[in-house]
């Protein structure tokens, strides 16, 4: 193994994953599955606990997918400090299924209103995760039935958020 005489790894592990399976999502790094070169850094890192890494791979994982983003940025939110700029998340859905005719419901009741953009849920990382659909109209939301994948909603109208004393 090359690996034994390395004393530190700076990587993009983002660009050596093959596969994504959002069934794990929530259990990262269980569902990816990444290239033979970076399965064995992987792999070595997991066994030498005191190896430096730079941006730890537990730190990334949660970057994959759009929904932990969203739950971070709504942890955030929450976190709110008197007389500081306010971060608000965006408005967003996680819609696994086009063919439910309550979609629209859903929708209002995330607050979401048009136009929308629609992305994988997965962040990066695949080939198509980049891939985004903006809708103006919601009369073409049916055309997505075409999709099988979990899409995430989020709302382009944000409004911005500026307290009284800022100078931004």
């Amino acid at each position: 193994m090359q690996l034994q005489e390395v004393d530190m790894v700076i990587h993009k592990v983002t660009d050596e994953i093959v596969k994504i399976d959002l069934n794990y999502s929530t259990n990262f790094p269980k569902g990816i599955s990444f290239s033979a070169g970076m399965s064995e850094i992987i792999r070595f890192v997991e066994e030498q606990p005191d190896f430096c890494i730079i941006d730890p791979f537990k730190n990334i994982y949660p970057l994959l997918d759009r929904l932990q983003i969203q739950q971070i940025l709504v942890r955030l939110q929450e976190l709110g400090t008197e007389g500081k700029p306010k971060l608000r998340a965006p408005y967003s859905l996680k819609v696994d299924n086009f063919h439910d005719g309550e979609l629209h419901k859903q929708l209002a009741a995330a607050n979401l209103s048009f136009p929308l953009i629609v992305k994988p849920q997965v962040a990066c990382g695949v080939a198509d995760a980049h891939n985004m659909v903006a809708f103006c109209l919601c009369t073409i939301i049916p055309m997505l039935t075409q999709f099988s994948e979990s899409f995430f909603f989020i709302t382009i109208s944000m409004k911005k958020i500026k307290p009284e004393n800022a100078t931004f």
